[in-house]
């Protein structure tokens, strides 16, 4: 059996998490800019919470990304 330590540096079923979550806001702010006001802050606040750069996203993440209204 394997042990799931999420502490583990590098562990990929918690660095899948963590890019599940994100793509999740990035969704989330792309569906609300259609309706609602969306800031480059806020694009930022996000990326920033998970220590990501624009540059360094996979091409899926960086289509969300294009996807948001910014005002």
């Amino acid at each position: 059996m394997f042990d799931f330590d999420p502490f583990e540096v590098g562990n990929p079923e918690t660095l899948g998490y963590a890019e599940e979550e994100l793509y999740d806001e990035l969704s989330s702010l792309a569906a609300y800019s259609h309706v609602g006001v969306v800031s480059a802050n806020d694009v930022a606040d996000v990326l920033e919470r998970y220590c990501a750069s624009y540059d360094m996203l996979p091409q899926y993440l960086r289509a969300e990304i294009d996807n948001i209204e910014v005002c």
